[in-house]
């Protein structure tokens, strides 16, 4: 019963571990350059900010799903389809952000980056 648990824990960091870098990557990009100190430290407060925000969340849906009323076995899996419910729409809804936004905000070049065409002078 605790492997599968394990296994989605495991498979979760991994996701967020191999896309983080890309994400950070992306935001210091769109930053303008004299704002990068502030964008460095706004990244921090935002994850701090989500973190106590999905907490927060949980902890209101679980007990307005029933975890304390009525509480017992019944409650707890009646808690638990609704926050499985309501937290799987948040990977959707970002998703559809992430598209959007990657449409409208191009990220800056990098002209260190840039390679000269041949026969460019």
């Amino acid at each position: 019963m605790l492997a599968p648990i394990c296994v989605a824990f495991a498979a979760i960091g991994l996701g967020v571990g191999i896309a983080w870098p890309h994400i950070l990557t992306r935001i210091f990009k769109a930053a303008p350059e004299d704002e990068q100190d502030i964008t460095s430290a706004s990244i921090s407060t935002v994850t701090l900010f989500a973190t106590a925000f999905g907490a927060a969340l949980a902890g209101m849906v679980a007990n307005l799903g029933g975890l304390l009323d009525p509480g017992g076995i019944a409650g707890t899996a009646s808690a638990s389809r609704w926050l499985f419910g309501l937290f799987a729409l948040a990977p959707l809804t970002c998703f559809i952000t992430v598209r959007q936004v990657a449409r409208t905000c191009p990220v800056k070049s990098d002209p260190a980056a840039a390679v000269a065409e041949p026969g460019a002078a």
